[in-house]
């Protein structure tokens, strides 16, 4: 495989709705805005089960088309709310835009 070719991984963080941990493993998570502003492309958050109120995107933080920032749930429920959603990619030029994945 030639190097640079193909989705690029990047670090996995755990938030928690009171999450006060590190966020490196799923015992120690950490708040979710805080680890959004950390975030570069590649990277994944896994959002344990629970509430986690009014949510905003952190303004620079994006990823790319080759390493998108993923945001999951850990199979079970999760709400984050916002108004209107502030985790939906607002429309912006091509080159600012942010690559953002849901999964569940």
């Amino acid at each position: 495989m030639t190097a640079g070719v193909g989705p690029q991984r990047g670090a996995l963080y755990y938030a928690g709705p009171t999450g006060d941990g590190d966020g490196l493993l799923a015992t120690t998570p950490g708040r979710l805005d805080t680890i959004l502003e950390q975030l570069v492309p590649g990277d994944t958050v896994v959002a344990l089960a629970g509430d986690y109120g009014s949510v905003k995107w952190p303004e620079g933080v994006s990823g790319r088309a080759d390493a998108p920032i993923t945001l999951r749930a850990d199979h079970q429920a999760v709400t984050i709310t916002g108004e209107p959603p502030d985790l939906v990619a607002k429309p912006v030029a091509a080159e600012q835009r942010t690559t953002l994945s849901l999964a569940l």
